[in-house]
């Protein structure tokens, strides 16, 4: 492939990109509500948690109605 590679200013540049560069910007739905952070856990513990485990689900297909009357009509 050839080329010089980096100098040693661009992989600090690139080194301080990957730590800092890649962080999301802060989500604006989010309001810090602790109470309502709280609630979103109980709810997802009781109702979510057996299927959405480790980041992922089950692999299954559930209804969990909320679809619109046009979406369950299509399945």
């Amino acid at each position: 492939m050839g080329g010089a590679g980096l100098s040693d200013t661009e992989l600090d540049e690139l080194a301080s990109f990957l730590e800092v560069g890649l962080v999301p910007p802060p989500n604006p739905n989010v309001q810090g509500d602790a109470e309502g952070i709280a609630r979103g856990a109980e709810l997802f513990e009781e109702r979510c948690a057996s299927c959405h485990v480790d980041g992922g689900s089950d692999g299954l297909l559930h209804d969990v109605g909320t679809g619109t009357d046009e979406e369950e009509e299509r399945g």
